[in-house]
């Protein structure tokens, strides 16, 4: 049973939508969590109808859903809607107060390195509910509109970050723990760190896979290539 693991839950993510992940949505939002949903494709419009009536955060991408009407409609849960918007800034707008608000368009931020954008989308909604939904649905309707954009801010800086490594999870693998909040840290000040981008050592990086042997990053990647060429 899952449904007993979801007692002191601060968050609760779905992306597929599915009968179960519906009701697991509603359990951990009756817990007092916030539920985060974030959504490839618009598939069971029932399904997803549902998903809005107990989602508090929605971010999609306007490439794959270019337009949602009914989000912030009446009878929704939503609170924050968030759009990307591929190159362009992205947008949120928020209902913290009775009606939706304007959509308000985010600074950009400055990337010091880039290598591969892969997995930059997930690190900002990494950052968004780490920092939102720390104290739940009561966190963040205390916090308000304020709190979101300080969210958002430091989702957008995880993406950035992440931008100077080959891989989703590139950055996971390469620096410490202390680089990584040092690189933070000077990246939301505006800051060009001066141990950016920097891996903690020159060894060989394994990535656990249960379907797969381990086999560290430089040679799997060296091995897809020689697939392709092959192709």
């Amino acid at each position: 049973m899952v449904s007993p693991s979801l007692k002191g839950t601060s968050a609760f993510f779905m992306d597929r939508l599915s009968r179960a992940g519906i009701e697991l949505a509603k359990l951990a939002a009756a817990e007092g969590a916030i539920v985060v949903f974030e959504p490839s494709a618009k598939s069971d419009p029932k399904l997803f109808k549902e998903a809005l009536n107990v989602a508090h955060i929605v971010k999609y991408a306007s490439q794959r859903m270019p337009k949602i009407d009914d989000i912030m409609a009446n009878g929704t849960s939503v609170l924050l809607e968030v759009q990307t918007l591929g190159s362009d800034r992205p947008r949120y707008r928020h209902r913290f107060d009775d009606r939706p608000s304007a959509w308000v368009r985010m600074d950009a931020v400055h990337v010091p390195k880039l290598a591969d954008t892969c997995g930059a989308g997930d690190w900002c909604t990494a950052g968004l509910i780490a920092k939102a939904a720390a104290g739940g649905l009561a966190g963040l309707t205390k916090g308000g509109a304020d709190s979101v954009q300080q969210a958002l801010r430091f989702g957008q800086t995880l993406a950035a970050w992440n931008c100077g490594f080959e891989g989703a999870r590139g950055g996971m693998y390469a620096v410490t723990r202390e680089v990584f909040d040092a690189n933070i840290e000077d990246l939301l000040e505006g800051r060009e760190s001066t141990a950016a981008l920097k891996p903690a050592s020159r060894r060989t990086v394994t990535v656990s896979c249960p379907a797969c042997p381990p086999v560290s990053f430089r040679r799997r990647r060296a091995h897809s290539g020689r697939r392709k060429r092959a192709a």
